[in-house]
C-alpha cells in the first residue's frame, strides 16, 4: 500500500473591492519518492534563497518552476472559497481545511505537514482537527506545523496555489502544464 507525505499551504487573494478568495492546497508525495522530490524542489531555489515563494518570483522563474514541477510525481488538491473581505478569513480557512481533510482522508498518510503561521493560529488548526474528530468525523492523520524554510516540500502547495491564482491573470498555460497532477480543484460555498 502506498503511503503519502502531505504538505498543505494557503493563499488569500483579493478578487475585487468587496470579495476575497481563500485557497488551500494539499500536495501528496509518495513517501518512497520524498527525498528525490525534495532534492528537485530544493534545486529550484536560487543561491541564498531560504524559501521559494511564488509571489516573489519573476515571470521567467515562474516558467522554469512550473516546468520543473510538471515533471514531479505528486497529487495536488485545491480548495477555494469566496468570502466578503469584511468578514474574518479564519472562518473560511477552517471551511477550506475541512473540505481538504475530507479529500485527503482517503489516502494513507505517513505525515501531514501544514505551513506554520503564528503559534496561536497553528494551535487553532490543531483544535479544529480535534473538533472534527470529536464530532465523529474520522480523520486518520495528525498535523504537524513547520516553517516553509524548514521543509522545501511545503513550497509545492505554494506553487500550485500560485498557478491556480494565475488563472485569474490569464495564465492558463501554467495550469495546463501541471493539471495532470491536480486530482481536484473544488470551489466550496462560503
Amino acid at each position: 500500500m502506498r503511503t503519502y507525505c502531505t504538505y498543505i499551504d494557503e493563499s488569500i487573494v483579493e478578487i475585487d473591492v468587496k470579495n476575497g478568495q481563500y485557497l488551500v492546497c494539499a500536495v501528496l508525495v509518495d513517501s518512497f519518492y520524498s527525498e528525490e522530490v525534495r532534492s528537485t524542489v530544493r534545486s529550484l531555489a536560487v543561491s541564498g534563497q531560504k524559501k521559494l515563494h511564488w509571489s516573489k518570483e519573476t515571470a521567467k522563474r515562474r516558467q522554469r518552476i512550473v516546468k520543473a514541477i510538471s515533471e514531479i510525481q505528486c497529487k495536488a488538491i485545491i480548495i477555494r472559497c469566496t468570502y466578503e473581505l469584511t468578514r474574518n478569513s479564519e472562518r473560511y480557512r477552517r471551511k477550506c481545511l475541512h473540505a481538504l481533510y475530507r479529500a485527503i482522508d482517503e489516502f494513507e498518510h505517513l505525515k501531514v505537514i501544514v505551513e506554520s503561521r503564528e503559534r496561536n493560529q497553528d494551535q487553532a488548526d490543531v483544535n479544529h482537527l480535534v473538533s472534527l474528530r470529536n464530532s465523529k468525523e474520522i480523520y486518520k492523520f495528525r498535523v504537524t506545523h513547520l516553517k516553509g524554510r524548514e521543509e522545501p516540500l511545503l513550497w509545492l502547495p505554494d506553487i500550485y496555489l500560485g498557478v491556480a491564482n494565475s488563472l485569474r491573470h490569464g495564465r492558463q498555460d501554467f495550469y495546463d502544464a501541471v493539471k495532470k497532477n491536480i486530482i481536484a480543484d473544488m470551489r466550496i460555498d462560503s
